[in-house]
């Protein structure tokens, strides 16, 4: 622990011994806030999105479709879409 000392360093557990340049860490934050690629459909916090596209927007596009008349064959959830006969 004397040359920890000597060389100025920090020798407590759970520290990290070597401090990096603070632009370092705000350009590995920004990364980290931008790139996280968390998808918001699965977030446990926040269950609104989840809610909302696997069960308000199918209710919302077959009233859509129930109140044009037109017959539809299938909702397709990949495309978040009711598949009308003869549609595009």
């Amino acid at each position: 622990s004397s040359v920890f000392v000597l060389l100025g360093l920090s020798a407590k557990i759970g520290q990290p011994v070597f401090h990096y340049a603070k632009a370092c860490d705000d350009n590995a934050t920004w990364y980290t806030n931008h790139f996280s690629f968390r998808d918001s459909d699965f977030d446990v916090e926040d269950p609104l999105p989840f809610l909302g596209r696997n069960l308000m927007q199918p209710l919302v596009l077959f009233w859509g479709v129930l109140l044009s008349g037109n017959e539809w064959t299938k909702y397709d959830f990949c495309i978040g879409k009711v598949v009308e006969k003869n549609g595009d």
